[in-house]
């Protein structure tokens, strides 16, 4: 009700919607680790999660042709990989990233292999992740990420 008053009124809240499925991701398939590591500080806006790396240059939002791929290394992954029109990445200090563990070729299904992320953005920045802003029309402060083996957590379950 409170994005269809918005959007009524003249003003985009896509925004909004964005910050549902990336705190929803984190709130139903983060491990309880994460969840009280990272909710705590969201929650009390020491952290901030608004942006979802999804798209990519050569699949578009076709998630089953994806490109990035995660490697698990020790207790972490490596990623590398291109997205594009990532809101807010430059904003955030977390971001959920979608990547596949699995070559597509290896899977029963294209949707199998596919895991999402949370990448710590302010510890990668100049370790192999690099943000870079995107002009667009209509301003989501949307931004291209870039990853040559970059580390980030533990997959969301």
């Amino acid at each position: 009700m409170i994005l269809e008053t918005i959007n009524q009124h003249g003003c985009s809240a896509s925004q909004g919607h964005a910050q549902m499925y990336i705190m929803g991701t984190l709130l139903r398939h983060g491990s309880e680790a994460q969840k009280r590591e990272f909710l705590p500080q969201i929650a009390a806006g020491h952290l901030r999660l608004q942006a979802f790396g999804v798209t990519e240059p050569t699949s578009g939002s076709d998630t089953t042709r994806l490109k990035t791929r995660a490697v698990r290394e020790g207790d972490h992954y490596v990623v590398t990989g291109q997205k594009v029109w990532t809101s807010r990445a430059l904003h955030s200090d977390l971001l959920l990233l979608l990547a596949r563990t699995t070559p597509v070729e290896q899977c029963r299904k294209r949707t199998d292999g596919l895991s999402v992320f949370l990448v710590d953005i302010l510890s990668n920045i100049g370790r192999g992740l690099e943000i870079r802003p995107l002009q667009a029309m209509f301003n989501h402060n949307t931004t291209e990420i870039f990853s040559m083996a970059c580390g980030c957590l533990p997959a969301i379950s």
